[in-house]
Parts: structure tokens; C-alpha cells; sequence
């Protein structure tokens, strides 16, 4: 078993993110909660998610302080999740489901001219209800089902969800159409992303979507995929890599701008901030598979008193496999008398950047 979870944490952390990811500033406390983000009129849109506000917010890219508060009147926000937008509307995914039992699943449609002309920030939203063409039950089961969704685009006639698969780890895509009214969302494709989704951003410019999301080891990644022609999203070239963010882990929304620039956003996780990220387009993706598994890089392997890591490396933070800093040390003789038995991760840094992530396991 302790073998099996190692090697678990070798996949969540097949890639690393080979750039700078800058954490711009913390969310005011109001939103703690920030869920989906969209970038429109050169302002960042976010919303809370499940008992928020029926509301959406504009916010200052470099502040983050909120500008701006839109209530959408006939709106509930039963589980706001995430946002997506084309030329001429904004939509709202009510269809935070983490318990599959949802029968009341929404997408509230907003008017871009009624969001930026309304001179009292209240709007009305048409409505877009509908079910999963494959689920046929509906028991109550918190966080293992496939029926939850967290993620979700708009594209020229089409919307297409992205489900944060509890028990798989996999994403399922469905897809629906724009229009008011009732509908099954029909289901187009499964892959196996290691995670579960918590946020997407069609880039049309780049013709490439962009999905976030985090794992059961609370660890953050990004998906990026293109080259594909829908409705088939993942028959193209795919990347998932992982990222080291500040503040919380937990990854709730991500957006581009028309400049090809990604804005990141998490919702507070226990005493981490909610904190909005960005970072530029051109990923470079290191593969650090073969420096895993390499021993004489982090030795001994399992370890006992001290953890020795060879390599010209910077700066050195030891997690829990929940995602927990525990140590710190730019010594590459690290002590780990204290931490109890267990699996442990080591991420290793050099100028800033994180280059090298290992599992380890403590006697």
C-alpha cells in the first residue's frame, strides 16, 4: 500500500509549471469564496459560490478590491460555480452538484449590454435548466459522484461542461445548447486529466482551452488543450501541469485575456487566502519523471532522521500529501526528525521557479 501511494504522488506530479506563476494580491474577505472568473472590458467578473450572493462582481486586476457589485434579480445562487461568455452574453453555471442530486441544475444568461448600461446594478437573466442525458440516480452521495460540475465554455453555438469527477478523477465534457430553455446535456468524451476540474477559459484568439483544478492530494494543475475541433476537446495535443500557487490551493476559476495573459483565482482553504494569480501563455512544460525516480537526487529514500538532496537547487518545502507546508530550508541536509511516520512530498526551487517535486517516506 505504501507503495501505491508513492507512486500516486509521482503521477500528481508528472509536470511542473517551468515558469513564474505571480500571486497578485489576496481577495477582500467578501470574497472568500470567489469561484468562477471571467475577464471582460479590460475588468475581472467573479462570483461566491454555493449560499453567496446572487451577484457578480467586478473587480481591479492589481487590487483585486471590488469595483462593482451586479445583482441578477430573478437569480439564485444555489451553486454558482463558474462563468463563460461569448460576443454578447455573459452566462452563469448554477451546477455545483456535490452530491449528484441536483434536479434543478441552471445556467443563467446575462446580456453584456444589460451588464454594462444598468444604471441601478440590477439585471434579469434568462434561464437555461438541464439534467445529464446519462444520470439516472439521484441519491445523495457527497463527494463521490461524476454529476458535479465546476467548469464550463462558451463557444459560437455550443456550451460544453466539464464535470469534476469525485471518484474517478476523470472529466466527462457535455455539451448543450445556448438557448432558453429545458434540455439534456448530451455527453461527448471522458480523459483521464488526474483531477478535478474546477475551472475552464476558452481562449478564441489561440483556438485552445485552458481547464484548472486540484487533486485529492491537494495539489493545483492546469490542463491546456488544443489543436482539437469540437466538440471533441481532448483529440488534440494536451498538457497537464502542475503549479505551486500561494495562498490556497484549492483552484476555483481561470481566464484569458485578449493579450493571451491567464488570470488564476482559489477560494480559501481552511487559514490559506483566497489569491488571484496570472501568468503568460507560453508554458513551458518540464517533464520531471526521470529526476522522480532517479534515488541519488533525494536520498535516503525512505528515510529516517535526515533527507539529503543533490542538485543546484535553491530552496527546499516539505508538504503533507494533503497539501500542508510542514518545513522550509535552504539547506539540502534537511532534518526531518520530528515529522511523523508517512508519505511526504519535497519541492525543490531555484530562483523562484519550482523545478523538482519527489515523494518521500518518513520511518
Amino acid at each position: 500500500m505504501k507503495k501505491f501511494f508513492l507512486y500516486a504522488l509521482i503521477l500528481t506530479y508528472f509536470q511542473s509549471f517551468g515558469q513564474n506563476l505571480d500571486s497578485i494580491a489576496a481577495f477582500p474577505i467578501a470574497l472568500n469564496e470567489t469561484s468562477g472568473l471571467l475577464y471582460f472590458n479590460h475588468k475581472l467578473i467573479t462570483h461566491n459560490d454555493s449560499g453567496g450572493e446572487n451577484a457578480l462582481f467586478e473587480i481591479d486586476t492589481i487590487t483585486t478590491s471590488i469595483l462593482r457589485t451586479v445583482y441578477i434579480q430573478n437569480a439564485i445562487n444555489v451553486d454558482w460555480e463558474d462563468l463563460a461568455q461569448d460576443e454578447n452574453h455573459i452566462y452563469i453555471g448554477d451546477f455545483g452538484n456535490n452530491t449528484g442530486s441536483r434536479t434543478d441544475l441552471k445556467i443563467y444568461i446575462v446580456s453584456k449590454n444589460d451588464f454594462e448600461t444598468t444604471t441601478n446594478d440590477s439585471i434579469s437573466a434568462t434561464i437555461l435548466a438541464f439534467g445529464y442525458e446519462n444520470q439516472t440516480s439521484f441519491t445523495s452521495q457527497t463527494q463521490n459522484t461524476n454529476f458535479d460540475a465546476e467548469a464550463f465554455i462558451a463557444t459560437e453555438d455550443s456550451l460544453y461542461i466539464f464535470t469534476k469527477n469525485w471518484v474517478n478523477q476523470e472529466t466527462n465534457v457535455y455539451s448543450l445548447p445556448k438557448d432558453t430553455g429545458v434540455y439534456q446535456a448530451k455527453l461527448i468524451s471522458s480523459f483521464n486529466v488526474e483531477g478535478m476540474v474546477t475551472g475552464a477559459d476558452f481562449n478564441v484568439n489561440e483556438h485552445k482551452i485552458m481547464l484548472c483544478g486540484y487533486t485529492k492530494l491537494a495539489s493545483s494543475f492546469l490542463f491546456e488543450m488544443k489543436d482539437f475541433t469540437f466538440p471533441f476537446c481532448f483529440n488534440g495535443s494536451n498538457n497537464r501541469i502542475a503549479i505551486s500557487p500561494k495562498g490556497s490551493v484549492q483552484i476555483e476559476g481561470i481566464c484569458a485575456t485578449e493579450t493571451n495573459k491567464y488570470f488564476l483565482s482559489s477560494e480559501k482553504f481552511i487559514t490559506k487566502p483566497s489569491v488571484l494569480h496570472s501568468f503568460t501563455d507560453s508554458l513551458e512544460v518540464v517533464n520531471l519523471f526521470n529526476e522522480i525516480i532517479l534515488p541519488s537526487k533525494i536520498y535516503p529514500n525512505p528515510a529516517r532522521n535526515f533527507l539529503n538532496i543533490e542538485g543546484d537547487f535553491d530552496f527546499f518545502e516539505i508538504y503533507s500529501s494533503l497539501g500542508d507546508s510542514l518545513l522550509q530550508s535552504k539547506n539540502p541536509s534537511i532534518s526531518i526528525k520530528d515529522l511523523p511516520q508517512g508519505a511526504y512530498i519535497i519541492k525543490c526551487y531555484k530562483k523562484n521557479k519550482l523545478v523538482k517535486v519527489s515523494p518521500f517516506e518518513k520511518l
